[in-house]
C-alpha cells in the first residue's frame, strides 16, 4: 500500500463545487488526496465506537476514496470503502487508525490498512480541515 498523505491546498474549484452539491455539501467533508485523486468523509455515515469526554472513536463512510486504488471501475458499485477515526475535539486533531474496502456482495475485505498515516489538526490557514473536525465532533456528540 503506498503512504496517504494529506493534501494541503484544497482547490478553490472543489469548494465552489462541493456547496453547490448539495446532498454532498451538508453531509460531507474534508478533501484527502493520494496520487492525484481525493476522497471525503461522509458524516452521515458516523458510528459511535467510543466516547471519552471530548475525544471520540468513530467508524464512517469514505467517499471517492476507492477511485485512489486499483479497483476495477466494473466493480466499484460494489464495493465500500470505511475508516476508523480518532477525533480529539479539544485538541482540534484527527487521525485514521484504520482504512478497509470491503466488496458488499460477501463482506470480503479487498484491502485493509491498519496504520493510514492520516493526520489532520484545525488550522486557520485552512478552513476545510477545520471544518472537518468541528462536523466529525458535532456529528459524534450526537451519537
Amino acid at each position: 500500500m503506498t503512504k496517504m498523505t494529506f493534501f494541503k491546498q484544497i482547490p478553490l474549484l472543489f469548494i465552489s463545487i462541493s456547496s453547490l452539491i448539495s446532498p454532498l455539501a451538508h453531509a460531507t467533508y474534508g478533501h484527502y488526496e493520494q496520487n492525484g485523486k481525493g476522497f471525503m468523509v461522509d458524516l452521515d455515515s458516523i458510528q459511535l465506537l467510543n466516547k471519552q469526554k471530548t475525544k471520540f472513536n468513530v467508524s464512517a463512510n469514505l467517499i471517492g476514496f476507492i477511485e485512489s486504488h486499483d479497483i476495477p471501475k466494473s466493480m466499484l458499485n460494489q464495493v465500500e470503502s470505511k475508516a476508523n477515526l480518532f477525533v480529539d475535539c479539544t485538541a482540534k486533531t484527527l487521525a485514521f487508525q484504520s482504512v478497509q474496502v470491503i466488496y458488499k456482495p460477501d463482506g470480503r475485505v479487498l484491502m485493509e490498512n491498519d496504520q493510514p498515516n492520516f493526520k489532520m489538526s484545525a488550522t486557520k490557514n485552512n478552513k476545510m480541515e477545520t471544518y472537518m473536525i468541528e462536523d466529525l465532533c458535532k456529528t459524534a456528540s450526537t451519537r
